[in-house]
């Protein structure tokens, strides 16, 4: 048998042609043609790259030390017993590895690593092994991971190629081998094992070589053999991106546009599990293609449509099976390009334009295939820094912000000085495209310069424009003379009474109008009701812009209540000032939280800390086991104190009993006078370094993921029956031991019961009405649970759910959902990515009442007047609306186009 991967489709079916004629004309067995008679066909020479008029010179390197015992135990496989590994160099950087095995490998349930160090230095590479390139075969399939010297995966790997021959595995790559005198030298090992479930037909079985050296192997001078995959840059090809030079072109009449699933495809797929803009392919092995044949004549540029996703994507082009050109999508800018050929070519009806995937990685996500008489604008991907501001806070001294923007993923640096010489710089590794950066200790009235910098994927720096700054805070102008009003509106939508109900809005006021807060009060019905103010932000002289309005109210069901703002040069705050704030201080490496009505701790841990005990955070990793806030070592800071409301921020990795660390958990914590509860914002976040991630969604992309089994926030109580309130139907009645998840948004299931279509509200009350602990949009954030354990109430953020429920989910239809989130009974978190709840914890008497109305909190509006008259934001400028009205022109067809589909 010979099995391998063609670099071009056209080849190949040329050399089955040839082989199909020669089987005609013979009536004796054919054998495959090995021209230079080195045991390589020369089909298998095309794809590895090799000469098949030149006989490889290949070294025995390993030979197999399996013992005749092992070869009868029961779970022997003969095509992963390795009898010897050959090694030879091929041309310039091109290498030939050749496994010989027992018998023929099953190549599609196995996987086979070449771990290869290539400086035979174990303190370069992948850390712990050494390892410069590891070349991979599994499920049939090859790839590439390339570790530079300092560990880190290059999202370039270089290319690998495989062919299997009876019970030989050949590997070809073109890698950076070390050389002496004598020839090439390198470290290397090799591991086999199998990729399915054991059975009798097929046994598991794995073997590994260990590390060995491969020393004094001959060079040679050829010059290796260029395929189309061996090309790196476009070729015969141009490329430009953005959606105002793309749309245009795709709205075109006088283009053709073939979308992806009318493609005619051979090892490619539609991606059905994508969140990109345009829908598209995805490349299930290597030297897959997606076929057109025209159907419209024309002189047209052959173009292809693709997102550049960071992966060394190459795509060939054929025109009636010739090599027309290559498109590589190694710009790593994230944005969806516009390839074509450089040259127009007179199509006619029935003819074949073939694009095959060759890159070594990346899923290949051809989006649309289109033909075009002209060509659009080319832009290339700039390198620059832009949008340099800067400001010194109001009334502040020796301290600047300054903020700008880089065209692509930078970390933040900053140089600054007293003269363009600069001499000092501001550091932060973050990989953003906008920036920030705090300086402080500077001297006020001296005039320093400064200039973002911006790191280019190579390395090299790009910088932006010099700015002169100060460190000398802005004087914001005097609150305008008089009193003026802003007419607020406070509706409880509810059929509950909200009492004594705690509120935070943001109010905007016009620019130069409100130099403080002390130059504002609130007012009900004539009189000056207590509020508390905070400045959210500020116009560019200085005055404020947005302030943030927290009060405590009392409206009836389905009522209205007014408020007003009253505000000038004369208006004191005269509540507010008289007013103490005593409702969080600081004890030792505690906070505590005082509202009169019920006193909570935060410890150092970061726990919010009850009548009955703290909150505990727990996390099961799929792959590391259980981890908790218990032994986090959290960073506890009061952001927010005043008369009506205190807000606690916590942040601290959780942590396993062997001290290791999972998810961060970032927690805001507000507490209001006199009130017998406490909100909190919880937010979990995948900060895990890429070393210790460990899904396998996909093995190229592993090093990205966390599967996650369970995360839950776990309630002290003192109380042992619950009630949890329904949409529709009676309360669910609870008891220890019992559980309760909403699995879909309509339908939950309980314990041991058939599931049930309705929804957990998301409030879970005690039955003596005295606690109550709620999950705001429990059923919308679905899947969500509650379960009853001894003495506590477990808050499932996550809850554990069977393997299989979420695999076939209709994602067509419910695309809101991450496709990698649910799978195999797991959820799976990229780096980066987190997630916040709102909780309300409730120890007073009525807490049902309050629960049912923390779902819909109460807003405190502005008179919509007050928006316009007082023009509190800017102008917007007038939209182009010929464009406008093209863009909704395509949108519309798109919509007719994909009914008529469905």
């Amino acid at each position: 048998m010979i099995f391998g991967h063609k670099e071009a489709a056209p080849m190949r079916s040329a050399i089955l042609a040839a082989i199909a004629a020669i089987v005609m004309l013979s009536a004796a067995p054919c054998l495959a043609v090995d021209t230079d008679g080195d045991g390589i066909p020369d089909d298998v020479e095309e794809i590895l790259g090799t000469d098949p008029n030149y006989p490889e010179e290949l070294h025995v390197v390993f030979e197999g030390e399996r013992v005749p015992e092992e070869r009868r135990d029961e779970g022997y496989n003969p095509g992963m017993d390795i009898l010897r590994i050959d090694f030879g160099h091929v041309a310039e950087d091109r290498y030939l590895w050749r496994t010989v095995f027992a018998a023929e490998p099953p190549i599609d349930e196995m996987v086979h690593h070449i771990y290869v160090d290539a400086d035979a230095d174990e303190t370069t590479g992948r850390e712990g092994r050494g390892t410069e390139y590891m070349l991979t075969t599994a499920g049939g399939q090859e790839r590439v991971t390339y570790y530079l010297p300092d560990g880190t995966v290059s999202p370039t790997p270089p290319a690998v190629r495989i062919a299997v021959v009876d019970n030989v595995l050949y590997t070809s790559a073109d890698v950076d081998l070390g050389r002496d005198e004598d020839g090439v030298r390198f470290r290397m090992s090799v591991l086999v094992h199998s990729t399915v479930a054991p059975d009798e037909d097929r046994p598991r079985m794995s073997q590994s070589t260990g590390n060995f050296m491969v020393e004094g192997i001959p060079l040679t001078d050829r010059e290796k053999i260029l395929r189309p995959a061996d090309l790196t840059e476009n070729t015969h090809v141009t490329a430009t991106f953005g959606p105002d030079i793309v749309r245009p072109v795709l709205v075109d009449d006088r283009n053709v546009v073939i979308r992806h699933d009318e493609l005619e495809l051979d090892g490619y797929e539609v991606d059905i599990q994508t969140s990109r803009r345009y829908a598209h392919l995805v490349r299930r092995n290597m030297g897959a293609t997606a076929t057109h044949t025209i159907e419209r004549p024309g002189n047209y540029h052959v173009g292809l449509l693709m997102y550049d996703d960071g992966s060394d994507q190459r795509i060939v082009i054929h025109v009636n099976d010739e090599f027309a050109g290559l498109a590589a999508a190694n710009q790593r800018n994230r944005r969806t390009w516009l390839f074509w050929l450089d040259e127009a070519r007179d199509l006619q009806a029935g003819d074949r334009i073939t694009f095959e995937a060759v890159g070594p990685s990346g899923k290949h996500g051809i989006a649309k295939v289109v033909l075009m008489p002209e060509t659009p604008e080319v832009r290339e991907v700039e390198y620059l820094v832009e949008h340099t501001n800067w400001i010194a806070p109001v009334n502040t001294e020796g301290e600047a912000w300054i903020s700008w923007t880089t065209t692509w993923p930078s970390d933040t640096r900053f140089e600054y000085g007293t003269t363009t010489d600069y001499g000092e710089v501001f550091e932060q590794d973050n990989n953003m495209l906008v920036h920030r950066a705090h300086l402080s200790g500077l001297e006020p009235g001296v005039t320093y310069h400064g200039r973002g910098v911006g790191i280019a994927p190579d390395g090299s720096e790009y910088h932006g424009p010099d700015i002169a700054f100060s460190a000398e805070g802005i004087t914001p102008p005097p609150t305008i003379e008089g009193v003026h009003q802003v007419p607020l509106a406070l509706r409880n939508w509810h059929d509950v009474d909200a009492e004594a109900w705690p509120v935070s809005s943001g109010i905007p006021f016009p620019e130069g109008h409100l130099q403080s807060v002390d130059d504002m009060r609130l007012m009900l019905d004539g009189d000056e009701v207590l509020a508390q103010f905070r400045p959210l932000g500020t116009w560019p002289d200085g005055s404020i812009k947005w302030v943030l309005v927290t009060i405590i109210a009392d409206v009836p069901a389905g009522e209205t209540a007014q408020y007003a703002i009253e505000y000038g040069r004369e208006v004191d705050n005269l509540l507010a000032t008289a007013a103490e704030d005593t409702i969080a201080r600081e004890e030792g490496d505690r906070v505590i939280l005082d509202t009169g009505a019920v006193r909570f701790e935060v410890d150092a841990h970061g726990q919010l800390v009850g009548p009955n005990g703290p909150m505990v955070t727990e996390l099961v990793e799929t792959a590391r086991g259980e981890f908790s806030s218990a032994l986090s070592n959290a960073e506890v800071t009061i952001e927010e104190y005043g008369p009506v409301r205190a807000v606690v921020r916590t942040i601290g990795d959780l942590v396993a009993e062997d001290g290791s660390e999972s998810f961060c958990i970032d927690q805001r914590i507000e507490a209001w006078r006199d009130r017998p509860f406490v909100r909190v914002h919880h937010t979990f976040i995948n900060t895990l370094p890429n070393e210790v991630s460990q899904t396998t969604l996909d093995t190229r992309a592993a090093d990205r993921f966390v599967d996650i089994d369970r995360i839950s926030y776990v309630v002290p109580t003192d109380g042992a029956a619950w009630q949890a309130p329904l949409r529709d139907g009676d309360p669910l009645t609870l008891s220890t031991g019992d559980s309760v998840w909403q699995r879909f948004h309509d339908e939950f299931e309980a314990a041991g019961a058939e599931p049930v279509q309705d929804r957990i509200i998301g409030g879970l009350v005690a039955q003596d009405g005295a606690m109550a602990v709620s999950v705001r949009d429990f059923w919308q954030q679905y899947p969500k649970g509650f379960e009853i354990a001894d003495n506590a109430v477990r808050v499932d953020l996550a809850p554990d759910f069977e393997a299989g429920l979420y695999d076939e989910f209709p994602f067509e239809d419910e695309g809101h959902h991450l496709f990698y989130y649910l799978r195999d009974g797991s959820y799976t978190f990229t780096r980066g990515m987190a997630k916040t709840h709102e909780l309300m914890l409730d120890f007073g008497d009525e807490a049902a009442q309050r629960a049912e109305t923390f779902q819909r909190p109460l807003l405190l509006t502005a008179d919509p007047e007050w928006y316009t008259d007082s023009n509190v934001f800017y102008n917007v400028q007038p939209r182009d609306e010929e464009r406008f009205a093209a863009y909704e022109e395509a949108i519309d067809r798109n919509i007719q186009n994909y009914i008529a589909r469905r």
